[in-house]
This record gives C-alpha cells, sequence and structure tokens, in this order.
C-alpha cells in the first residue's frame, strides 16, 4: 500500500511539472504576442519562443529540485493537490492565450473544466478553497474591464440627443451581461467550495 502511494505521488509530480511547464510558456507567450497562423516566424521570434521554453524549463527545474521535493515522492497529498492545481492553471493560461490568438471563441469551456479540476483539488487538500477566491478576483476584474470597454465604446458612438431609448436598452444589456459574469463566476466558486463545505 505504502508502495502505491509512493508510485502514484510521482506519476502526479510528473503531471505538476508538465502543468507548471505549460502553464508557464502559455502566460509568457500571452505577454509576447506569437506570430499568425498564416507566415512563418522570424528569427527574432524564434530567438524568444526558444528563451520562454527555456525559461519553463528552468521553473520546472527549480519546482523539482527543491528541498520540498520529498514531501511530492513521500505518501502525503502534496503531489496531486499540486497536479491538480496546475492543471487547473494551465488550462485557464491555454485557454486566454487561444482567445487572445483567435483560435478559439468558446471562452466560458476553459474555466468550466478548470473549475471542475480545482474541485478535486479541494478534496484533496483544503487549501484548494483558495482558487475560488482567485475566480472571483479575476471575474471582478474582467467585469472592470468589460465596463471600462462600454464607457468607452459609448463615449466614441455620437448618439442623437433625443435617443434614450437606444441608451436604456444598452444600459440594461450592459447589467444583465454584469450580473450573468458574476452569478457564472459565483457557481464556478461554488464548485471548488463545495468538498470542502460538505466533506
Amino acid at each position: 500500500l505504502a508502495l502505491a502511494a509512493i508510485l502514484m505521488n510521482m506519476v502526479a509530480f510528473t503531471v505538476a511539472a508538465v502543468s507548471l511547464h505549460n502553464l508557464t510558456v502559455y502566460n509568457l507567450l500571452a505577454v509576447d504576442h506569437p506570430p499568425d497562423k498564416g507566415r512563418k516566424p522570424n528569427t527574432e521570434e524564434k530567438r524568444r519562443s526558444n528563451d520562454i521554453d527555456m525559461f519553463a524549463r528552468r521553473t520546472c527545474q527549480m519546482f523539482c529540485f527543491n528541498p520540498a521535493g520529498v514531501f511530492f515522492t513521500a505518501a502525503y497529498s502534496e503531489s496531486l493537490f499540486s497536479a491538480l492545481t496546475f492543471t487547473g492553471h494551465a488550462i485557464i493560461a491555454r485557454g486566454r492565450y487561444r482567445i487572445m490568438t483567435i483560435q478559439t471563441k468558446r471562452k466560458r469551456s476553459f474555466w468550466i473544466a478548470a473549475a471542475l479540476v480545482w474541485g478535486l483539488a479541494s478534496c484533496a487538500r483544503s487549501n484548494g478553497l483558495f482558487a475560488s477566491v482567485w475566480i472571483l478576483l479575476v471575474c471582478i476584474s474582467d467585469c472592470c474591464s468589460f465596463t471600462q470597454s462600454y464607457f468607452d465604446k459609448k463615449n466614441e458612438i455620437d448618439q442623437p440627443p433625443g435617443d434614450k431609448r437606444h441608451a436604456k436598452s444598452a444600459a440594461i444589456g450592459f447589467a444583465l451581461e454584469c450580473f450573468w459574469r458574476l452569478i457564472f463566476c459565483t457557481c464556478l466558486a461554488s464548485v471548488v467550495i463545495a468538498p470542502i463545505v460538505l466533506h
């Protein structure tokens, strides 16, 4: 039984390292925009891509070869929790990168998948609860960005002075969109919190 626990933790530790690598790569690619899919990358873009991969590898090396690494191979829950937490963040980073480069328009599917993975992480350790705080903070940030873009667009469009009906319907649509985003993020946070509450 102890050998099975150690082997399972070693597999989870490997998954955590791979997820951390993907998380680092996609976060750095989101900061440094890649070239369009239709054309070949130039020399500078290839060099930046190699630098990103090298940085991600070094991040994983520091994660794998650190003094606390002994807890990831022992029969503790740290490796499983790390694997699930990093996987959830990697799903979000990949989704945001794909949305940024217009490879997909399905924004909410990534959040649902990540919330389910984080819910499993909450089953492994109770500090998985903090993923729900991160979800709500991102939701508030998203709503603030949406509000800013709404008012920027509103100021750009010259409306006739008597067109109050259009302004009222636009304001209602804006309020409903913000409300829907808050409800969606609250549901995601509930998925993460539920295993701790029900335990």
